[in-house]
């Protein structure tokens, strides 16, 4: 599909071939439309302090894909901002813009004839899909090179078996234990982003990052992590602006021969003003874009409640009577809090499960909270009384048991050999354990 992208002669075909020619100027116009609708609202949602207006421009289009999963389709695509963007509000949001585009595709064949559309358009909307993947990517790179997409694995992560984890909780512990490896990924998407701001860097950047997209749609696929969607929309886009130089990697790269250079700016825009507008608008966006990511970065450092009650705490004493009626109530063994608002709780049974916590001072409550398959949260609160040597006393009803527990803080825990094995250059054997 990529290949058939690329701007075909101007020249009207033989009356034999109308009809192929119509085709495929459908079939480009048709990915030209798609292209466009799937970057929107770019790049008004990249930029802190806008999201009042993305989510008034966001409401028609919210409304529309809501009406076409209940009366088309028979579902409930509703947004759910919830960390997925696999949801079934995505996924109908996906085919909603897969036919708009279709629509608009049919309409523009019918009223610009069988040529293929012009270059400058395609050129254009390929401008602005450097950006648009440059842009995200930033995101992503900069919050790896400084390692907060996959923080330190702490005490919710580590105390959770193995077996018990989720494929994506697999991923993330891996990612967060080897801080090297995250930064170097980072720094690839970093680099292979802002290539993509200069024509010159433009096919360099490109051909980094198709490698680089490849291997997170592959990630997200096999550890289920639920970014698929916009990964593989990351990565199509990658290979649109890729396109133009196609057949020359491959005279280069297979056929090992010279191949011919291409302009690298082909439609100039008109008048020497209207050039330095545009560029200094586009690096003015390279420099808002980091607003976000950095921002976020910086919150890293800042206290929230949890941090006096960030460690693992062995329960000494579980007290609760199990109903009359249904299952006994599992007891605790094990707990641990982190300071960014994740725990964990390790039961008798040696399984464990991760929760959300939020404590409220106010109140001297803790709140954990489960996530259903509809991803709405089930909480559990518990009344804390917090002795001088660190104890904590929790009182309340664990699905509808009055409970109380006592938990104790492990003293100066040692650091995991997860997170301080190291490096080792000379090795008598495997260290595998």
């Amino acid at each position: 599909m990529i290949p058939g992208i690329m701007p075909a002669a101007d020249d009207p075909p033989a009356p034999g071939r109308r009809p192929l020619a119509r085709l495929r100027g459908l079939a480009r116009r048709w990915f030209l439309a798609y292209a466009l609708l799937t970057m929107l609202p770019f790049p008004l949602d990249a930029l802190p302090g806008l999201e009042g207006l993305v989510r008034a421009l966001s409401a028609p289009w919210d409304a529309i894909v809501a009406w076409t999963g209940a009366h088309l389709l028979g579902v409930e695509a509703v947004p759910r901002w919830n960390g997925s963007g696999d949801t079934l509000y995505h996924h109908v949001s996906h085919l909603c813009v897969v036919a708009l585009s279709l629509a608009a595709a049919i309409v523009w064949t019918w009223r610009a004839g069988p040529t293929a559309p012009s270059g400058r358009v395609v050129d254009r909307t390929r401008a602005y899909a450097r950006l648009y993947v440059g842009g995200r990517l930033l995101v992503y790179g900069w919050l790896k090179v400084f390692p907060s997409q996959f923080p330190e694995p702490g005490p919710d992560r580590l105390l959770v078996p193995f077996g018990d984890m989720s494929p994506m909780a697999v991923l993330w512990t891996f990612m967060g234990a080897g801080a090297g490896y995250q930064r170097l990924a980072g720094v690839a998407e970093v680099v292979g982003a802002l290539l993509l701001f200069a024509r010159r860097t433009t096919t360099l950047g490109a051909l980094l990052l198709t490698f680089v997209l490849a291997n997170v749609v592959a990630l997200n696929l096999v550890y289920d992590v639920p970014v698929k969607l916009h990964a593989l929309r990351l990565l199509g886009l990658t290979l649109f602006i890729l396109a133009p130089d196609g057949r020359r990697l491959v005279d280069v790269l297979w056929y090992n021969r010279a191949a011919p250079p291409r302009p690298l700016d082909p439609y100039p825009i008109p008048g020497r003003w209207r050039r330095r507008l545009a560029l200094l608008g586009k690096w003015g966006l390279l420099v808002a874009l980091h607003l976000a990511p950095f921002r976020q970065i910086a919150r890293r450092g800042e206290p929230t409640p949890l941090d006096p009650f960030h460690g693992v705490y062995d329960v000494i004493s579980f007290d609760a009577a199990d109903p009359p009626a249904g299952p006994p109530v599992r007891r605790w063994l094990r707990v641990g809090i982190n300071r960014s608002g994740r725990g964990a709780i390790q039961w008798t049974d040696g399984e464990g499960e991760h929760f959300r916590v939020r404590y409220d001072p106010t109140r001297r409550d803790f709140s954990w909270a489960t996530m259903d398959e509809r991803g709405e949260p089930d909480d559990l609160r518990l009344h804390l009384d917090r002795d001088d040597d660190g104890t904590l006393r929790l009182s309340g009803r664990l699905h509808g048991v009055s409970t109380a527990l006592v938990l104790r803080r492990r003293r100066d825990p040692p650091r995991p050999l997860a997170l301080t094995r190291g490096l080792h250059w000379v090795q008598e054997r495997p260290f595998n354990r």
